[in-house]
């Protein structure tokens, strides 16, 4: 699949919100016209992607099994 169809997926599964997928597509773009156009982006730019990147990762292989280990964890409520 492309990239593209990864992040709409991703989307359609939960682990992005539709403005995270959004913004990962003018990652995506940034990194397209840097590779394709001759883009250079500034460092605040290229800053930024990665630190979206990084908290997308973070979000997804750090955070999540963490909050499951607390769901886990936390005593159920007595319904009775």
């Amino acid at each position: 699949r492309t990239f593209g169809e990864k992040v709409k997926c991703f989307t359609e599964e939960g682990y992005v919100t539709p403005k995270m997928a959004d913004a990962l597509r003018h990652v995506l773009d940034a990194g397209n016209a840097s590779a394709h156009r001759a883009y250079f982006p500034s460092k605040e730019d290229l800053t930024t992607c990665v630190e979206l990147v990084k908290h997308l990762m973070h979000g997804i292989y750090i955070l999540s099994p963490k909050v499951a280990k607390v769901a886990e964890n936390t005593p159920k409520r007595d319904r009775t």
